[in-house]
């Protein structure tokens, strides 16, 4: 089952994916559980407020804010193992 979402981004999936079938065959109630807690009608907001104000949209809001945020920490953290990389790789030929 896919449950998508209206995306103009290229680059990130808009789209919630579970494999029911293999839940079901393999008795994975957990995942379902799971799957079923994040499809469910209280995520998506009440019927005349606006899309943006429902669970689903303040948790991709908070995963964006909190992903760009890691990115930059670790964006000087790869720099400066590159250049420690690098100097090793000059040093030893």
């Amino acid at each position: 089952m896919r449950l998508l979402r209206d995306n103009a981004s290229l680059t990130r999936p808009a789209h919630i994916e579970a494999d029911l079938a293999g839940m079901f065959t393999n008795e994975d109630a957990s995942s379902f559980a799971a799957f079923w807690l994040l499809i469910h009608r209280s995520r998506f907001g009440r019927s005349g407020t606006p899309a943006t104000d429902c669970l689903v949209e303040h948790w991709r809001e908070t995963g964006a804010r909190l992903g760009e945020a890691a990115r930059d920490r670790l964006a000087s953290q790869v720099r400066e193992a590159l250049k420690v990389l690098g100097s090793g790789f000059l040093s030893a030929n």
